[in-house]
């Protein structure tokens, strides 16, 4: 009988130690939850953070390039004024020229 004795008493033990491993089982899924739970809390953050800092990038290269392109645009302009005002000069004296010797 003691065999047995010892087995039941072993028996309970082992099923007393299965019930504490579950139970802490079940707090390592709580902490796990929580652990998972501010992880999304924080990617969330982060990714707002990133989509904020992206946007801001965006628009300080968009400024850049929105200015880049008025300087070319005024730099373009006022070489085709310098250029058709030369041109029109020159077909002016052109011009003189030409009925200036017709009456010589």
């Amino acid at each position: 009988m003691s065999d047995i004795s010892d087995l039941i008493n072993r028996l309970g033990e082992a099923s007393m130690e299965a019930r504490e491993l579950v139970r802490e089982c079940h707090e390592a899924t709580r902490d796990l939850r929580d652990v998972l739970r501010e992880y999304r809390a924080v990617k969330n953050e982060v990714r707002h953070f990133v989509s904020d800092a992206a946007k801001m990038e965006f628009e300080r290269v968009q400024e850049m390039i929105i200015k880049k392109v008025d300087e070319l645009t005024k730099r373009v302009s006022d070489l085709i004024y310098t250029e058709t005002d030369r041109a029109m000069r020159t077909a002016i004296e052109t011009t003189k020229a030409k009925y200036m010797n017709l009456t010589d």
